[in-house]
Order: C-alpha cells, then sequence, then structure tokens
C-alpha cells in the first residue's frame, strides 16, 4: 500500500503553521483527524470539519478518495453531519423532439430557369443600347443591325406569350401544340 500525504491548512482567526499528515492507501478520514488532535492537542470535546476543493470530507470516507491533497480544519464544537444521501430519483428524458425534414427545394420549380435568362439578356441587351447612345461612333451597321434583331427577339419572347410563368405551363404547352397544328 502506498503512503499518502496531506498538508494540513486550518481555518483560523490567528495564523498556524501547516502540518503534513500521512496515512496508507486505506486508511479513512478518521486516521488524519487523529493524526491531527494529537500534534495540535486538540482536546476531545472539540471536533474537526475537513474541507477538500470545496467538499467536505467526513471520518469514514477514504484518504485515497479525497479530490487533492491539501485539506483545510475547522475546530468546531460539534461533531460532523453527514448529509443523508439524497432518494435515487429516476429522472426521465423526455423523448428527443422529432424533426420533420423537409425536401429540398427543386430551384426549377420556384424560379423559371427561361424568365433568369430572360432578365440576363435584357440587362445585357439595356447596356448595349446603353452604349450606343453614349459612344454610336463606335457601332457599325452590322452591330447596330444585330442590336435592333436581339431587341425585336428579345420582344417577341415577352410578348409572344410562349415565355409564361409555372403557373401557366399548360398554356405554353397549348401554345406549342397550336404552332405545331398550323405547321
Amino acid at each position: 500500500m502506498a503512503a499518502l500525504e496531506f498538508r494540513i491548512k486550518f481555518v483560523s482567526d490567528r495564523h498556524e503553521p501547516d502540518f503534513i499528515a500521512h496515512v496508507q492507501d486505506g486508511d479513512t478520514m478518521e486516521a488524519v483527524v487523529q493524526q491531527v488532535c494529537k500534534a495540535k492537542h486538540i482536546p476531545q470535546t472539540k471536533r474537526l470539519r475537513i474541507l477538500c476543493a470545496g467538499r467536505e470530507l467526513y471520518a469514514d470516507d477514504l484518504a485515497s478518495k479525497a479530490p487533492g491533497r491539501v485539506l483545510h480544519c475547522i475546530v468546531t464544537d460539534t461533531e460532523p453531519q453527514q448529509p443523508e444521501p439524497a432518494p435515487q430519483r429516476k429522472a426521465v428524458q423526455p423523448p428527443p423532439p422529432v424533426v420533420e425534414q423537409q425536401p429540398p427545394v427543386d430551384w426549377l420549380d420556384v424560379v423559371d430557369p427561361e424568365t433568369v435568362l430572360m432578365w440576363i439578356f435584357g440587362s445585357i441587351l439595356a447596356l448595349l443600347w446603353l452604349l450606343f447612345m453614349f459612344y454610336a461612333n463606335m457601332f457599325d451597321k452590322t452591330s447596330i443591325v444585330m442590336l435592333v434583331m436581339m431587341t425585336l427577339y428579345l420582344r417577341w419572347q415577352f410578348g409572344s406569350g410562349i415565355h409564361t410563368t409555372e403557373k401557366s405551363r399548360p398554356d405554353r404547352q397549348r401554345v406549342f401544340d397550336q404552332a405545331a397544328d398550323h405547321t
């Protein structure tokens, strides 16, 4: 069995030097109390309370179970009372909340790609017209014709009813079916 060494510090009004207590591994705190009482000449009418790391240790506690090697002693007139153990209550854990996983968003159902592309195309076309207004001398006849053709194409896309929202997709199919019937 290994010997344990405890540094005993006294909590009192006057300063007292620390005391070193040596006990065996299987001894209880009662052995420490007896050593301290014998060395400090504490009368039998007085009792010792032993604190270690904010926790009170009692006479029947094993010395090896002390959370630290520095013990604080308080000399009192009353016997330290070990509190009764709290009744064991089985804590019932509530079931974890049910997580409803939503299906991932299909962005093709939310945003029509044709709409996005037409807005991008329209923005680029508007910038080209703005450039034409300020730098007309840099545009030749071919680029002006292409700019007009792209504008007419964009106007036809937005005005023809082919470009519709998601809600009216059956109408789009109807337009295509009518175009196929006429040919």
